[in-house]
């Protein structure tokens, strides 16, 4: 007895043609957002082999770090030790006058004194209504006036 091929029927075969087209269409994004990622790290790269000072290289990374995590904010603290202060030595997408304040003493307390402390980063989602910290009147303050 010759074997019945199965019929599938058209609503079926539409949902899975439907699903792969809208897989390959997240792929296709992936992968384009990979190749502009990469991109950017072999330019941040190229750029800072060239750099002549260490405050330039700082802020490139920065933006490069920002474009690909996709953030609003990014800096890079100092630890001054003496005063056991963080100090602004990079930023973007902050206030121009962010630059070498002091933002807070380098405790626990704060995000980037606990990052500090216990060598963990920690990911903030939505840095306005964040108060885990404390740091929400500093924040406001500064990304308000930029």
């Amino acid at each position: 007895m010759p074997a019945q091929k199965a019929s599938v029927q058209p609503s079926v075969k539409a949902a899975v043609s439907s699903a792969t087209t809208s897989f390959e269409r997240e792929k296709a994004a992936w992968l384009g957002m990979r190749r502009a990622r990469r991109a950017a790290v072999v330019g941040f790269r190229r750029r800072a082999l060239e750099a002549a000072d260490l405050d330039s290289v700082l802020t490139d990374a920065l933006e490069v770090a920002r474009q690909v995590l996709e953030v609003e904010l990014a800096r890079v603290l100092q630890h001054d030790p003496s005063r056991d202060t963080l100090v602004v030595r990079a930023a973007t997408g902050w206030a121009a006058d962010v630059m070498g304040r002091v933002i807070d003493h380098a405790q626990d307390s704060s995000q980037a004194g606990y990052a500090l402390r216990t060598g963990h980063a920690i990911v903030v989602e939505d840095l306005r209504a964040s108060t885990i910290f404390g740091e929400l009147s500093f924040c406001v303050r500064i990304t308000s006036s930029a």
